[in-house]
């Protein structure tokens, strides 16, 4: 009895075969299986590389900010006249010492 029915699988074949337009979007829609599969995987690859991008973005924004501060304390107008005194020797000069130079 399995010998006289046709095979399933043959039928649907010479269907196919028959009908070329239908292997035709079968392929397709196959192709665009995998181009959904490839672009949701380069979406994630690429939301994780931004991620990474802002971390760093951020610990550089801090540590500008870190040295703007530390410029600032370093720049500071009474620390350096106290390294000018202490280490250089320095002092204010008087008016009476203050000699004025015109050049010509």
């Amino acid at each position: 009895m399995a010998d006289r029915q046709p095979k399933l699988v043959e039928i649907i074949l010479a269907e196919v075969w028959q009908s070329k337009w239908l292997l035709l979007l079968f392929f397709a829609v196959i192709a665009s299986a995998f181009a959904v599969v490839f672009l949701a995987q380069s979406n994630r690859l690429l939301t994780a590389h931004k991620e990474q991008l802002m971390v760093e973005r951020e610990n550089l924004d801090v540590e500008w900010r870190h040295l703007n501060l530390e410029e600032g304390a370093l720049g500071e107008h009474s620390r350096v006249e106290g390294i000018a005194r202490r280490e250089l020797d320095m002092k204010r000069v008087s008016r009476t010492d203050e000699k004025v130079i015109e050049l010509k």
